[in-house]
């Protein structure tokens, strides 16, 4: 953009030939990435909005409307609606990944930022779905007042839900709820909400890229509206912002099982569904599959215990023995006796007693 667009970082008048430009400056403790909304206040008294034809500037958070744009409204003046709240979405169990897409059993991360003027009101922060999330999902959440990490929680949703409040958190430390009195005094508040739905599940029963959105309910707020030049747009005061909004894609998880041939008496690693490079999947990146051997009542395993048929051994635990599971090959379990048999799904394959059981299988 030209220097004209944004001139030391002020307002530019509405010019059809330089276009229109702004700077929204934050203070230390504001938290998150300012959003805004932009109009053109028609001659009538009507509202037109313009949002989507602003661009960012080279200046952090600054952005412009190009003169050949403005070049198509005859007439009017454009008012700039800057909001204290921003829904941010990321990929995995981290705010700085990107990606708008994941699995039906992936992980994602919602970051509200909210920032309270003199008057305003603390409410209680609700996370909205158009699409409920399963039973079974599971939430953490961190809270940071003005700028500092204070608080973290869990929720489990024991049935399915498109609504989880803030408040519905117990502390990871003991237990205790989250109360109003943690948030008193907050100039600056930011919710990390990370979201873990159903490992190895397609719980949201479908079949295709779908699309879901998020919605925060805003919190209550006393309007401050200020004019530029000559004339002060009538903007009436309100009781609550516009509700902040993201999207993200689900797309149908890969799911691992096993099948079992009775006749054979064979064990097969199988995968049901296709990856698709839209998606990074953070949740299954670097783990391993690993077909784990116990006996049925549990105890100590003898070294000289065997299981060649999987193949050469990964590890040996007291109780159980490790073996790697590759994909589509067929295992015998011809002559084996007493023993479970499962499919894990291990971040270390040398250390898999935490690993995530995926198929079970007494013998």
């Amino acid at each position: 953009m030209t220097s004209s667009a944004l001139y030391d970082g002020t307002i530019v008048p509405l010019d059809s030939y330089v276009g229109f430009g702004f700077v929204m400056t934050t203070g230390k403790l504001w938290q998150g990435t300012p959003r805004f909304d932009a109009y053109i206040r028609n001659e009538d008294g009507t509202f037109e909005k313009i949002t989507a034809l602003f661009a960012e500037a080279s200046q952090e958070n600054g952005y412009f409307v190009s003169s050949d744009v403005i070049a198509k409204y005859k007439s009017g003046h454009i008012c700039i609606k800057v909001y204290a709240d921003s829904l941010e979405f990321a990929v995995g169990d981290d705010p700085i990944y990107d990606g708008n897409a994941i699995y039906t059993d992936g992980i994602y991360t919602l970051t509200y930022n909210v920032n309270y003027g003199l008057e305003d009101t603390l409410s209680d922060v609700k996370f909205g779905f158009d699409r409920e999330m399963p039973t079974g999902t599971t939430a953490r959440t961190f809270y940071v007042k003005d700028g500092v990490t204070i608080w973290s929680g869990d929720y489990r949703f024991y049935e399915a839900a498109s609504e989880i409040s803030v408040s519905s958190f117990t502390s990871m430390k003991d237990g205790s709820a989250f109360t109003s009195a943690i948030r008193s005094g907050a100039t600056s508040e930011k919710f990390i909400l990370v979201i873990t739905l159903p490992n190895n599940s397609n719980s949201f029963e479908i079949n295709e890229a779908t699309e879901v959105k998020v919605t925060v309910k805003a919190y209550a707020y006393n309007a401050e509206v200020e004019s530029y030049g000559e004339v002060a747009p009538k903007v009436k005061d309100s009781a609550t912002a516009e509700d902040d909004e993201t999207k993200f894609v689900l797309y149908p998880a890969v799911i691992r099982s096993v099948t079992v041939d009775e006749v054979n008496k064979t064990l097969t690693f199988v995968e049901d569904g296709t990856a698709v490079s839209e998606v990074v999947d953070r949740r299954h990146n670097g783990v391993y599959y690993m077909w784990k051997i116990e006996k049925v009542g549990g105890g100590y395993m003898d070294s000289d215990v065997r299981f060649d048929s999987f193949g050469n051994e990964v590890v040996r635990a007291t109780d159980a023995v490790y073996y790697a599971a590759t994909l589509n090959e067929k295992i015998s379990f011809d002559g084996i006796s007493g023993y479970r048999i499962s499919l894990i799904e291990a971040r270390n394959p040398m250390q898999p007693a935490q690993a995530l059981e995926l198929f079970r299988k007494v013998i």
